[in-house]
């Protein structure tokens, strides 16, 4: 009878191991799961903060843009718009083309200019006309 007591002992022994195993490795987990937890809620906190953050410099440039909206034009929109409107006006020059012949009226009058050639010879010369009267 001893030697069925010492294998149940045996055996007691070894189950009681096993549930020791089992508990530290349930509460391993609990712990494991508590601390991603309490991880989570820190990435949580840190995301909300960056995104106040966001949300707060965002605030901050749509005010900013308001106020200059309202200002008119900022000086570097100002100076992109002259830019642009120079480029725009020397090609249009570049692409001007003025007349290769001067054409000069049949008078002889040494008033003659350049506007009678480009407006044509008789009006300018009518227009003259009018203005000396």
């Amino acid at each position: 009878m001893a030697k069925g007591e010492s294998e149940k002992a045996k055996e007691r022994a070894r189950l009681e191991k096993i549930q020791i195993q089992q508990t530290i490795e349930a509460e391993t987990e609990a712990k494991v799961a508590e601390f991603n937890l309490i991880k989570e809620k820190k990435q949580f906190e840190v995301e909300q903060f960056k995104a106040k953050s966001k949300k707060i410099a965002a605030d901050a440039q749509y005010y900013e843009n308001a106020k200059l909206v309202s200002a008119g034009l900022t000086p570097q929109e100002q100076a992109e718009w002259n830019y642009k409107t120079a480029v725009g006006v020397a090609g249009q020059l570049k692409d001007l083309n003025l007349p290769q012949t001067y054409i000069q009226g049949s008078s002889g009058n040494k008033n003659d200019n350049l506007l009678q050639s480009l407006i044509g010879a008789d009006l300018a010369k009518k227009m003259m006309d009018n203005n000396n009267k």
